[in-house]
């Protein structure tokens, strides 16, 4: 849901009704950072239909034009939502973690622990980095003598 609310940000996208109803629940993802006394609701719908804004074609650059929209200042807590939606990182660290989230949760495991959690991201980091499996590091001949900070 928060991919498809992050696309209503697209200005080809502006106007439609899918359009507003995703900014609006993109605003109310991020409520903490929103201005206590405005109302977004009523600012997606006010750009949504807003003729003054500048026409967004095909190639032009996107981030100019909310560039544009924002300082115009006409919708503040629909620009704060959409800064906020857009600062979230990205890119190719946030990816290798989802891949590795899926290799560790499961649909059976949706309440696990974080402490948990993160020892398992720990133990699952380690071999990678070391090239090796759990059975080659800990096997059963050598599980007495493996001291803790060896493998560490």
């Amino acid at each position: 849901m928060t991919l498809q609310c992050l696309s209503a940000v697209d200005p080809i996208a502006r106007g439609h009704s899918k359009t507003g109803r995703l900014l609006r629940r993109l605003a109310e993802m991020f409520t903490q950072f929103l201005p206590a006394d405005g109302d977004v609701q009523q600012e997606v719908l006010q750009y949504g239909v807003d003729q003054s804004l500048q026409t967004f074609r095909e190639g032009d650059d996107a981030v100019s034009w909310c560039a544009a929209v924002f300082e115009t200042g006409r919708y503040p807590g629909l620009s704060m939502a959409v800064k906020a939606a857009l600062s979230v990182f990205h890119g190719p660290t946030v990816e290798s973690s989802f891949s590795l989230m899926s290799e560790i949760i499961d649909s059976k495991s949706g309440s696990m622990n974080i402490s948990t959690l993160s020892a398992m991201q720990t133990v699952e980091h380690t071999l990678l980095t070391r090239k090796q499996t759990a059975v080659e590091i800990f096997k059963r001949e050598d599980l007495k003598l493996i001291k803790y900070a060896e493998f560490c």
